[in-house]
């Protein structure tokens, strides 16, 4: 699922499979697409302001990220059992779990030590602090009609072994 607008994520690409299914932002820079010609690249729009909603086109809800929006792709494209692995939201060394993964217009937020539930320090940004709230959100409703896991270490899992309190009349759509 590609949902970052900056050029540089075409980089990314070098080294696909042909077997991959790209699902694609329409809010991607055009080298993406270019980086990705020849590939089966599925156009999807996030839900959001100044995204009209298009008639041949998927609008997707979700969250900030393109992870917390996967899950609501997932639900489009009709699986009702999802597992996320690897979404840890946090940082054993640097910011990328593979040597290769950074690039030049990546986040420039600064990484904080945070503890949670009693467990840590996790090196994360706040960004991915928003990131793990969205996700433990979804992981904790199974209202919402899709059985959805994730199985991670680091802050999200931490996140997820918390106790949790909530108002019991939230609904999500």
């Amino acid at each position: 699922v590609l949902a970052d607008p900056l050029p540089t994520l075409a980089g990314y690409f070098a080294k696909a499979d042909k077997h991959t299914t790209f699902y694609a932002s329409g809010l991607c820079d055009p080298s993406v697409f270019d980086a990705l010609s020849g590939f089966n690249v599925q156009l999807w729009f996030p839900v959001q302001d100044a995204v009209p909603e298009l008639k041949n086109c998927p609008t997707i809800s979700g969250g900030t990220t393109a992870v917390t929006r996967a899950p609501f792709l997932a639900k489009y494209l009709g699986f009702r059992d999802v597992t996320l692995f690897g979404v840890d939201s946090s940082y054993d060394q640097g910011r990328y779990c593979y040597p290769d993964g950074s690039y030049p217009d990546d986040s420039k937020a600064s990484v904080n030590r945070v503890m949670c539930n009693g467990e840590g320090p996790f090196y994360t940004e706040y960004p991915l602090i928003n990131q793990v709230s969205q996700l433990g959100l979804l992981a904790t409703y199974p209202s919402w009609g899709v059985d959805f896991k994730i199985r991670c270490n680091g802050l999200m899992a931490a996140y997820l072994r918390a106790p949790l309190e909530m108002d019991a009349d939230i609904e999500l759509q």
